[in-house]
C-alpha cells in the first residue's frame, strides 16, 4: 500500500504542477455556468445577440469566484475570474483577469480582447474576435517559474434562437452551441452544450437553465461531474448565481466539491441611433 503522507505529497506536487499550467491551459472548462466558461475561452463571446449601429454604447461585466474542497487531501483551491466588455456599435472591446491559488502559491492571467459584429441577413449575424493574454506563474516551493503570452481567436454565430461558438488557443480548441426557448412571457429555457479538446484530452459538458421571472435554476454536468445552482436577478440587469460541482478527484482518493458565486451585470448606456433608409412616396 502507498503511504498516506507520500500519497498526499504526490497529490500536492501534481496539484502544484497543474496550477502552474492553468493560466497557459486557460481553455479548460473551469466554471459551472458555461456562459462564464465561454467568456474565459472565447474572445468573441458576448451575451448581446444583436448587431447595433452608431450611437450604441453598452457595458457587460462578468465575475466569478470559487473554492474547491477535496475529501482525499488537505488543500483548498481558489479561482477568480473577471471580464469587462465595452460595446461601441458593431465593435466590442474588453479586458479580463484570471487567478488560481492553492497551497500558498498563485498563478495569474490577464489580457485584452477585441471583436466585431457582421450582419449577414435579418436572422443571422457573425461575431469575430481576437484575444491576447499574459500568463504568469511563480512557484517557489516546486521550483517552477514561467511567463508567456498566449493568443486566441474566436467566433460567435447567432441564428434566431441559436448561438454557435468556436475558439482556438495555443493548447486546443472549443466548440459550443446554445438554444433559447420561451415557454411563455414569464418562463424561458436555455440549454448549452460545450466540447473541448485540450492537449489530447476531451471534455463534453452541458447546462440547462430554467428562468422564471427573476429566478434561475441550473443543472448540468459532464463525465463524473454533476452541477446544480440557483440564481436571482437582484436588480435590473444584475444577476447573482450560486452553484456547486461535485466529482471524483483525480489527484487523490475521495470526492471534490466546489462552490461558486457568479455575478453578471449588463447595461445599455445609450440606444442605437435609427435612420430611415427607405424611399418616400408622394
Amino acid at each position: 500500500m502507498i503511504d498516506k503522507k507520500f500519497e498526499s505529497s504526490i497529490g500536492k506536487y501534481l496539484l502544484g504542477f497543474l496550477l502552474a499550467q492553468l493560466p497557459f491551459l486557460s481553455n479548460a472548462q473551469l466554471f459551472n455556468e458555461l456562459s462564464t466558461t465561454l467568456s474565459l475561452n472565447n474572445p468573441a463571446y458576448h451575451s448581446d445577440l444583436s448587431v447595433h449601429g452608431k450611437g450604441y454604447l453598452s457595458s457587460d461585466l462578468r465575475a466569478n469566484t470559487a473554492i474547491y474542497f477535496s475529501t482525499g487531501a488537505d488543500f483548498v483551491v481558489s479561482q477568480n475570474f473577471l471580464r469587462y466588455q465595452l460595446g461601441l456599435g458593431k465593435w466590442k472591446m474588453g479586458v479580463n483577469y484570471f487567478h488560481v491559488g492553492a497551497l500558498g502559491e498563485n498563478t495569474f492571467s490577464y489580457g485584452i480582447n477585441l471583436s466585431r459584429d457582421i450582419a449577414i441577413n435579418r436572422d443571422m449575424n457573425l461575431r469575430v474576435g481576437v484575444g491576447l493574454n499574459r500568463n504568469i506563474s511563480h512557484f517557489v516551493e516546486y521550483g517552477f517559474s514561467n511567463e508567456r503570452y498566449s493568443p486566441s481567436v474566436g467566433l460567435q454565430l447567432n441564428y434566431k434562437d441559436w448561438s454557435f461558438y468556436n475558439s482556438y488557443g495555443e493548447f486546443g480548441f472549443q466548440i459550443a452551441a446554445t438554444y433559447r426557448y420561451e415557454l411563455d412571457s414569464l418562463q424561458k429555457l436555455t440549454t448549452t452544450l460545450y466540447y473541448e479538446k485540450l492537449n489530447g484530452f476531451q471534455n463534453l459538458n452541458g447546462n440547462l437553465e430554467y428562468a422564471y421571472k427573476r429566478l434561475t435554476l441550473l443543472i448540468g454536468g459532464s463525465t463524473r461531474s454533476y452541477i446544480a445552482g440557483a440564481g436571482y436577478m437582484v436588480a435590473d440587469n444584475q444577476q447573482l448565481l450560486l452553484s456547486s460541482n461535485w466529482q471524483r478527484n483525480l489527484l487523490s482518493t475521495g470526492e471534490q466539491l466546489n462552490i461558486q458565486l457568479g455575478y453578471h451585470w449588463k447595461i445599455c448606456h445609450r440606444a442605437s441611433q435609427r435612420s430611415f433608409t427607405g424611399t418616400p412616396s408622394f
